[in-house]
């Protein structure tokens, strides 16, 4: 429904932004029509019932903007750490790499001492 369609049908003049809710209640609405909505809405209106709403759908929208916010955050900080973490976890492969090899080297040493310690007992 256009905005000035609920104007024609409700005469209320909402503002853009309260009529960005107003779509999303029509939206979520189960009423069958545009003519149906816009009854009830003259009707939530007097009652004070769509004020509530409005302030509901602004809450939660501010809320939802929190969350989003605190996400991306958080989403950063995962991102940070999981290249430090790759850094640290690579530094670590390479540093049991080189206990690896210098372990090698050791046993290698040791197998020559004793050959030639072999060799001098003879």
């Amino acid at each position: 429904m256009m905005i000035q369609e609920f104007i024609d049908r409700t005469g209320y003049t909402p503002s853009a932004r309260e009529y960005h809710y107003i779509e999303e209640s029509y939206y979520d609405s189960p009423l069958p029509n545009k003519d149906e909505f816009c009854k009830q809405f003259k009707k939530d209106l007097r009652n004070g019932k769509w004020e509530m709403e409005y302030e509901l759908r602004q809450r939660i929208d501010a809320q939802k903007a929190e969350y989003e916010a605190k996400i991306a955050e958080l989403q950063e900080k995962v991102e940070w750490y999981d290249e430090h973490y790759d850094e640290q976890r690579k530094l670590r492969v390479a540093a049991e790499k080189k206990v690896a090899e210098q372990n090698d080297l050791l046993e290698a040493v040791k197998r020559r001492t004793e050959r030639l310690a072999a060799l001098f007992e003879d």
